[in-house]
């Protein structure tokens, strides 16, 4: 066979394969855009009965008192006790319904309570006195799909705003549970929203040695072979997570994330590594403005807080009723003025 007919020959062999391989590949990545691209949800209207005017007295009473600190609640999901869970983790102890946070939201705003945003808390550092008189910080960990579908309505209906710290590598993941990224990006869009951190694929435990399981972010992990991984991969891990979870929200068009909130508020505890707590901790700084973790005794958060850069919420469950709210608010009021959020 001559060189030409050769060289031909070849030439037609790889057309052939490229004729069938181009559809296979279009074809799979059709196939990997539309599981990626799920529907916006329509939002849900709640209807709710106006507090009590005994409770009401309570509230507007709060009111005129002067409070010094910021007021941080954590929510995570939002969605009535009628629609079946999806939660991976089954844990359906931190569902608060509609209507119970449609009361929530009455109850603060009787109570004179004005929420504010990522910005305003973050300048809040060099100038306090761009906090409104009684600020309140409404916040929900993990990005569930509540937050468009019920919370954001509501949030409007009332006059109140929303922070929504997202893990990313969920979004999109074990549907209809977590926010779609269509519905993070259509919550930010609506104003009423900041979009922020809550790891990438770090929100989790890992083999931490002896048989236990402790959080990622702040205990070396063990390998498959048995040994414990070194403090320098460790923090790499972190870091590389850290890294990712901003990646992935800022190559959506979404703003840079400048908050934090640790998952199962473990900033410190339970660990088996005291230096990659505090490695874990750099790496979090660096890259975020302020952190935040839930407390207990619950608090608010004073100026102490926001020099150190790690603010304390309050948690809120599905026990939790208005009055229960409102208690637990008043109760964890700073006692004196001593150290004020403005």
């Amino acid at each position: 066979m001559s060189p030409a007919r050769a060289l031909r020959r070849i030439s037609l062999v790889g057309l052939s394969v490229l004729a069938l391989a181009v559809p296979i590949a279009v074809t799979v990545m059709l196939n990997d855009i539309s599981d990626s691209i799920r529907p916006v949800r329509d939002q849900h209207t709640t209807s709710v009965a106006p507090l009590p005017s005994s409770e009401s007295a309570r509230y507007l009473a709060f009111a005129a008192t002067a409070q010094p600190g910021i007021l941080l609640l954590s929510y995570h999901d939002v969605r009535p006790t009628t629609e079946e869970s999806t939660n991976p983790d089954d844990e359906d102890i931190y569902t608060v319904t509609p209507e119970q946070f449609a009361q929530h939201l009455q109850m603060l705003r009787t109570a004179g309570f004005e929420s504010i945003s990522t910005d305003t808390l973050v300048r809040a550092r060099e100038d306090p006195a761009i906090l409104p008189e009684r600020p309140v910080m409404i916040t929900f960990d993990d990005g569930t799909s509540g937050l468009w579908r019920y919370a954001d309505p509501l949030l409007e209906q009332y006059g109140f705003r929303g922070v929504a710290f997202v893990i990313t590598g969920s979004l999109d993941t074990h549907y209809p549970y977590y926010l779609t990224w269509g519905e993070a990006t259509a919550l930010q869009e609506t104003g009423r929203w900041d979009i922020e951190s809550h790891t990438h694929a770090g929100h989790g435990r890992i083999p931490a040695g002896g048989g236990e399981r402790a959080p990622f972010l702040i205990n070396l992990m063990q390998r498959p072979d048995g040994g414990m991984e070194t403090l320098q991969a460790a923090t790499a891990r972190v870091a590389a997570d850290t890294d990712q979870a901003i990646s992935q929200l800022t190559t959506r068009r979404l703003p840079r994330p400048r908050l934090f909130a640790y998952p199962f508020s473990a900033d410190s505890t339970p660990t088996n590594s005291p230096d990659l707590v505090a490695a874990s901790r750099e790496i979090l700084a660096q890259r975020y403005a302020l952190l935040m973790i839930n407390e207990l005794p619950p608090r608010w958060t004073s100026a102490r807080d926001i020099a150190t850069g790690l603010l304390p919420r309050i948690e809120v469950f599905k026990q939790t009723n208005t009055r229960a709210l409102f208690d637990m608010i008043v109760g964890a009021a700073p006692a004196d003025a001593s150290s004020p959020a403005r």
